[in-house]
């Protein structure tokens, strides 16, 4: 009889805790979806033409990047199938692409440090990486990321980026696993020297912006961020909404939403009017 032992946990999922022996030279495939949120919300994508991919695998990346009318200079540091892109390692590169000073990739996890340093080192004004959220902490980065002073932004996921897994370890008949991790755009700015601003933002609803951007909660003379459509759901829980008219001091319109004589969208008229 022959006694089948079945694979270790490790072995069935796609990526989390295969050491790196057997991983190698890493692919997860990144879902393009994961880039709406970022050039929804980044500033400093603001008119962006041109932009470098040296991460770029399969090409989901740059490939959905070109839809949007981009330039893409894309390689990789061996040929995993990318229309239009070379055979390049990132590391032996000595600058950006000719009129091209924005980087956009998701690197190999173990070498983001060094890809964000070696970026900023040979002349890339942003670069923004698709990374871990826990990307913000240990010691060693306190002092590498942080200290410097040039991580601008950081887009918070809050979805689970499914669908990203090892496509090698999928091509050998290895099988997928839920996404258990958070990700986030960490995007840096060499020409920045300050803090860094945490920003929730939304995989499913990519032009969804925070309470604080309704034009009905908006203080006087504040300028008015909306989705283009004019109309915004954006801030009209009731907890939210009760809170303000506290802090407005509209007692008398707070007792009527509590009582359910006024409705929240009646109260945030009535802050609008008081504000026009």
């Amino acid at each position: 009889m022959v006694l089948r032992v079945p694979p270790s946990p490790a072995a069935r999922r796609p990526s989390f805790g295969r050491p790196r022996a057997v991983r190698g030279l890493d692919q997860f495939d990144t879902p393009p979806i994961a880039l709406a949120p970022l050039f929804e919300h980044e500033p400093l994508l603001s008119g962006l033409t041109t932009v470098c991919e040296p991460f770029c695998g399969k090409g989901n990346l740059a490939i959905a990047m070109r839809e949007r009318g981009l330039t893409v200079f894309a390689s990789d540091i061996v040929n995993r199938g990318c229309p239009d892109s070379a055979v390049l390692d990132f590391f032996a590169m000595t600058g950006p692409p000719p009129g091209c000073d924005t980087l956009i990739t998701n690197p190999a996890y173990r070498c983001a440090m060094a890809t964000i340093e070696h970026a900023l080192a040979i002349g890339f004004r942003v670069v923004a990486l698709l990374l871990e959220v826990n990307f913000l902490c240990t010691g060693d980065r306190f002092e590498r990321l942080h200290q410097p002073g040039h991580l601008r932004r950081v887009h918070v996921l809050a979805e689970r980026l499914q669908e990203m897994h090892d496509a090698r370890h999928l091509e050998a008949d290895g099988k997928k696993a839920g996404q258990s991790r958070m990700h986030g755009w960490f995007v840096l700015n060499r020409d920045y020297r300050g803090l860094a601003t945490i920003m929730p933002v939304s995989i499913k609803h990519p032009t969804f912006r925070m309470p604080w951007d309704s034009p009905l909660l908006l203080p006087p003379g504040r300028p008015r961020l909306d989705n283009g459509n004019g109309y915004q759901r954006r801030g009209t829980s009731r907890g939210y909404v009760l809170a303000r008219l506290a802090r407005d001091g509209r007692a008398d319109l707070a007792a009527q939403v509590e009582s359910g004589a006024l409705s929240v969208r009646a109260a945030l008229r009535e802050l609008q009017a008081d504000h026009a």
